[in-house]
């Protein structure tokens, strides 16, 4: 039982960090090792495997598009929580509950409405008893992770919710994003520090969407201002994904702020819009990140089309650029593999072709 436990971590890691068959075989091998292994006979050597096998299964249900894997990987946790109590175990228990929030928080992004609310509500209540144990003073480090899984949890719960529900949720995400950067500074960890900066701006954006005037200026301005932070770190050259990433976020963040100006200011804050998307685009290309690429197409259309709206001038050159990005955007938004997405960029096309129409009949 032993070996297969040792053989079982060791593929567990090779799994992780290389993928493929790693995970499956660790899996495998847990699986056999708890049959040897009882809760009775070895608890800690049979929570050790169940927390291993609930890693195990989260990492093939990250990589993987059946919800199934990521309810075997909460089982598991749920399982090792009855071995790891807080006051028997409380750092193992605070690393269970950390896991499981987690889980929790990966099967959401696979479900709808009122299910995935709840699992959020779920995977924030684990990360709130994990930080029963992980204090600011005593696991600093372990602490502010988990204040970053904690806002992911309330920012992705807050997308979900309406009104001042979502602006309370959202609220709680920035403060838990504050509080990991208290610990995640550039200078101590600079990856983790433009990570939870990214996270922040992000969070800022969507706050800014229930809010009117000044107030959705000022969350804005906030957003850019973690954007550029993050891109400090994220440089082209050192981190080229997560740089063109938070290039295309802060290209949102200024074409929502441009929505809110007038006259040369919106013009100014499109124009930098712009040049972000174009900018993600040097590493957002359609054979590597196709996804990514149409995405930041669209999001160009847009500008293009607020610009022409805004300035005044060569509104129909805009709107024929508009177009053309849609266009692209719809080479990989596909109806079969990407319903949802081909509709709302077909939507938006049509209503750019009526305002076309709309200023010359025969465009």
């Amino acid at each position: 039982a032993e070996r297969l436990r040792s053989g079982a971590l060791a593929l567990k890691e090779n799994g992780q960090k290389f993928g493929g068959d790693g995970l499956l075989r660790a899996v495998a091998l847990t699986e056999q090792a708890l049959t040897l292994v009882t809760r009775n006979a070895s608890p800690e050597h049979w929570a050790v495997l169940q927390n291993g096998l609930g890693i195990a299964l989260q990492e093939i249900g990250v990589r993987s598009e059946d919800p199934a894997w990521l309810t075997r990987a909460i089982t598991a946790n749920e399982a090792a929580l009855q071995v790891y109590t807080r006051d028997t175990l409380p750092e193992a228990w605070a690393m269970t509950q950390n896991n499981l929030g987690a889980a929790y928080r990966n099967l959401a992004t696979r479900q709808q409405g009122e299910a995935a609310t709840e699992t959020l509500s779920r995977a924030i209540a684990a990360y709130d008893a994990a930080l029963q144990v992980y204090t600011r003073d005593a696991l600093p480090e372990d602490w502010a992770m988990t204040q970053n899984n904690l806002g992911i949890a309330y920012h992705e719960l807050a997308i979900r919710q309406q009104g001042e529900a979502a602006t309370e949720t959202l609220t709680r995400a920035i403060a838990a994003y504050d509080a990991a950067l208290q610990v995640y500074t550039r200078d101590a960890r600079p990856e983790y520090w433009a990570r939870t900066q990214n996270n922040l701006g992000n969070a800022y954006r969507n706050l800014a969407t229930h809010q009117q005037g000044e107030a959705a200026t000022k969350t804005l301005s906030s957003a850019i201002a973690a954007f550029d932070a993050a891109l400090q770190v994220r440089t082209r050259v050192a981190l080229p994904v997560d740089w063109a990433m938070t290039q295309n976020n802060l290209g949102t963040a200024y074409g929502a702020l441009a929505t809110h100006q007038q006259g040369e200011a919106a013009t100014e804050t499109l124009t930098r819009a712009i040049a972000a998307f174009d900018a993600a685009l040097q590493v957002h290309t359609r054979d590597a990140l196709p996804v990514h690429w149409a995405t930041t197409h669209l999001n160009l259309a847009i500008a293009k089309e607020i610009l022409g709206q805004q300035d005044g001038q060569d509104l129909a050159q805009h709107l024929r650029d508009a177009l053309h990005h849609c266009d692209l955007a719809l080479e990989v938004f596909d109806p079969d593999h990407m319903p949802q997405y081909h509709q709302n960029a077909t939507r938006y096309r049509a209503n750019v072709q009526a305002q076309l129409r709309a200023l010359a009949p025969d465009a």
